[in-house]
């Protein structure tokens, strides 16, 4: 437990440098995904049948909010570049 808390605590703090803490949050929401997978290969205990139901919609939520965010991100990047330039 220390092991991967002190890695994942230590990964998404020196994320925030690069990416905006409402990413980083979304994407901690996959984490019992792939707990769930770890657990299933590592482990041989297999998850329940609405698991497999629930994890690629939560995945694709992750991942459409993280490709919203970037998009955003790069428009808002855009608008400052040519405001900042001016007439």
């Amino acid at each position: 437990v220390v092991g991967p808390q002190l890695l994942g605590h230590t990964v998404f703090n020196s994320l925030l440098v690069a990416v905006p803490p409402t990413v980083i949050a979304v994407v901690v929401i996959a984490e019992p995904v792939g707990s769930t997978i770890l657990a299933y290969l590592l482990l041989d205990e297999a998850p329940s049948p609405r698991f497999w139901l629930a994890a690629p919609l939560l995945v694709g939520g992750v991942w459409l909010s993280v490709l919203g965010s970037r998009t955003s991100g790069e428009a808002r990047i855009a608008h400052a570049d040519v405001a900042s330039t001016g007439p």
